[in-house]
């Protein structure tokens, strides 16, 4: 037996707001422009800081820049010995930690049984993953 749609009728305040809910809509909307103007006041001085390097410093960069040694006790010349090192470090790091981390998130996942201790290392990896290194680091 199909119901027709007129016979369905609701009062018409059935899908209104509640005065709560207005008041929490306000609210939300208040938090999410404070949240925005935040983010807005974060990110403008690295946007100016970065566009005043590339203004000023664009110039200066070149092929021969990148790929040449410092001269002159490293007041002239290039930064290919730093930039070498940098992307050495990193590749070196990404060796040994990529495996070791997938292994240690696999077994504490699949294999560790839940006791205190894999909860502790748990809350651990947590709060490593969400504290900047550099926190760590001055810490």
């Amino acid at each position: 037996m199909a119901v027709a749609a007129d016979s369905l009728s609701f009062p018409e305040d059935t899908f209104a707001s509640s005065d709560a809910n207005l008041q929490k809509q306000k609210i939300q909307k208040l938090f999410q422009t404070l949240f925005g103007l935040m983010t807005v006041l974060l990110i403008l001085p690295v946007a100016v800081i970065l566009g005043t390097l590339v203004y000023k410093g664009g110039g200066a960069i070149s092929m021969e820049f990148l790929f040449t040694n410092p001269t002159d006790g490293m007041t002239a010349g290039g930064i290919f010995p730093a930039l070498f090192g940098t992307i050495w470090l990193v590749a070196v790091a990404l060796m040994f930690s990529v495996p070791l981390g997938i292994a240690a998130a696999i077994y504490l996942s699949e294999y560790a049984p839940n006791n205190w201790r894999t909860r502790l290392i748990n809350r651990c990896i947590i709060n490593l993953a969400g504290v900047p290194s550099i926190v760590h680091a001055l810490h």
